[in-house]
């Protein structure tokens, strides 16, 4: 390895080296999972009208603020029909959940705080305020304001607010096309079982898992500790993908020959070895249209190395703020990534809880956890102090 750089160094080369991810339009449908490439408009005020949000009664709230305590039940207003008119001053329209508001109403009564006697109603209720259970026009959006970021990951509430704004077609960023490959003579397929020295493969699923929802399709293959299979795994596969990530084979070891075989097949090196803590003999190369991540092959910086460096890079979205909820002191010169779980906000930033564990082999220990936080070099984070938080 060579001369160590800092992350903040290693992400800036990734970045610049990374794939410009094109625009493309698909159908709303095929917009599920998929990374958003615009910004999303409202294209009219939601709620577009003055909604009931109770099934009920509707009244001019002037006429209760006058003393009028019984009203005449004049129609009634459905979900999706115009708005009636009220008549009288006395005069209250029955209306449904999710109806526009009649004109000239401006309160909503339900039917639990009612009483009625043919078509005349009392209402059991000491207290109204203007537009009670009313969820008034444009109370979410205006027109013409943002409803959702470039870059947003289209899950169930994302789609709602697409189809609500009538986007038959969403511009989304293209997925990219990507190799995970695991190394190591000591891994058996998850089906087989191992001998006492033998493991089933994990790294390679983890990758998948952690990668498919943003990208074209992942092919994943899987490699033995040998010089000549390495090779020619490089020399003749790379260059069908986009990006290729490799677990294992990038340390020291008289077995490690994934670098070695990486430079001698003509990937440029932009760096090998990261100031960090996990996966510290990180290595990043690119060769033509397609970037090369070998990762160090333990989980933890397998997982760390990939929600930190290659993640952001397909969801702008996955670095956070958080605070710690607890004291954490690095008293290394390595910026030290902690598995931790991000839960609940606490003014306005999100609280983040370290999952303790027993070192980057251990994932079992991890569980539980949905980022790492950062911790600089001889950092003493307090506790409530804000960090940054990369999820996965």
């Amino acid at each position: 390895m060579e001369k160590l750089i800092s992350p903040e160094e290693a992400f800036r080369i990734i970045k610049n080296q990374f794939p410009i991810l094109q625009q493309e339009s698909v159908s709303l449908a095929s917009s599920s999972g998929r990374e958003l490439g615009e910004n999303i408009y409202s294209d009219r005020d939601q709620p577009p009208f003055h909604r009931a949000m109770m099934d009920g009664y509707a009244i001019n709230l002037s006429a209760w603020e006058k003393g009028i305590r019984e009203f005449y039940v004049e129609g009634i207003q459905a979900a999706g029909q115009a708005p009636s008119t009220l008549k009288n001053e006395n005069g209250c329209i029955e209306i449904m959940t999710g109806a526009v508001l009649p004109n000239d109403c401006s309160v909503v009564i339900q039917y639990e705080k009612s009483l009625r006697n043919e078509n005349v109603i009392q209402f059991q209720i000491e207290e109204l305020k203007y537009f009670q259970n009313v969820h008034a026009k444009g109370f979410d959006k205006k027109e013409g304001e943002v409803v959702l970021k470039e870059g947003t990951v289209v899950g169930p509430l994302e789609m709602a607010c697409l189809a609500s704004v009538g986007k038959t077609k969403v511009k989304v960023k293209k997925r990219l096309n990507v190799a995970v490959v695991s190394t190591g003579n000591e891994l058996v397929e998850v089906h087989e079982t191992p001998s006492d020295f033998e493991i089933r493969s994990s790294n390679l699923e983890m990758l998948q898992t952690l990668l498919k929802p943003y990208c074209e399709h992942v092919s994943v293959f899987r490699l033995s500790d040998d010089e000549q299979e390495t090779a020619h795994f490089i020399q003749h596969e790379l260059e069908n993908f986009d990006i290729v990530c490799f677990s294992g084979g990038v340390s020291k070891g008289k077995y490690d020959f994934v670098a070695k075989a990486l430079e001698e097949s003509g990937i440029q090196k932009h760096f090998h070895g990261v100031k960090q803590k996990p996966g510290k003999p990180f290595f990043f190369g690119s060769k033509n249209e397609t970037v090369v991540f070998a990762f160090p092959g333990n989980p933890i910086s397998v997982l760390h190395c990939a929600t930190r460096f290659l993640l952001p890079q397909l969801n702008e979205n996955s670095i956070e703020e958080a605070q710690l909820e607890s004291n954490y002191s690095n008293k290394s010169a390595l910026t030290v990534y902690l598995p931790a779980f991000i839960s609940t906000y606490k003014n306005g930033i999100r609280m983040a809880e370290l999952i303790l564990q027993n070192g980057s082999g251990d994932f079992m220990g991890a569980i539980g956890a949905n980022g790492f936080v950062e911790v600089l070099p001889n950092q003493e984070v307090k506790e409530n102090e804000v960090i940054s938080f990369y999820k996965f």
